[in-house]
């Protein structure tokens, strides 16, 4: 692993002593699960019950939703963490792997046929879509597809890099012609 540099401070993690790498993952997990998290539910709760008073002045939220839209967002916190998409922005990240660049694109248009269905958009960038009770990135959305079958996503997505390398070669021999 590089090192990392901190102010004047170069840390090279491979030679941290193991009890140093877990007192960190621990904390880097408590924020990320815990902090992270809870803003995105704050979030949430402002935007959910200011649309609620729109219509009822005495809307509240119940213990009941909160505990329902933390646990989704832990829930796609840890499925993006396994999947190693944290902190990876589809514009700008490290390019991704061709068969993860296709898994994403099949998600986002299923995603995309399910909200039309109800009259909604996939949403870009930090954008949100409310679905029953919760808010969700593209991102997050991804995320749950991914949780839900991966695997298949996965045999899709290389059975269309199949697909589109065979017609590119067909394309190549009428070239000839």
């Amino acid at each position: 692993m590089e090192p990392i540099t901190y102010g004047p401070h170069t840390i090279n993690i491979d030679t941290l002593p193991p009890k140093s790498i877990e007192a960190l993952v621990r904390r880097g997990l408590t924020h990320y699960l815990g902090n992270e998290q809870a803003a995105k539910v704050s979030g949430w709760k402002d935007r959910t019950l200011a649309e609620r008073q729109k219509t009822d002045p005495n809307a509240v939220l119940t213990d009941d939703e909160v505990a329902k839209v933390k646990a989704d967002y832990v829930s796609a916190a840890v499925a993006a963490l396994t999947e190693g998409t944290i902190g990876v922005r589809a514009v700008s990240g490290p390019k991704a792997d061709p068969v993860e660049k296709v898994m994403r694109e099949l998600a986002i248009a299923k995603i995309a046929e399910n909200l039309a269905k109800a009259g909604l958009k996939v949403p870009s960038g930090s954008k949100t879509v409310t679905i029953g009770d919760a808010a969700y990135t593209r991102d997050e959305l991804v995320a749950r597809q991914f949780a839900r079958d991966e695997a298949g996503y996965r045999a899709k997505a290389e059975a269309e890099i199949r697909r589109r390398a065979k017609a590119v070669e067909k394309a190549e021999g009428l070239d000839a012609l």
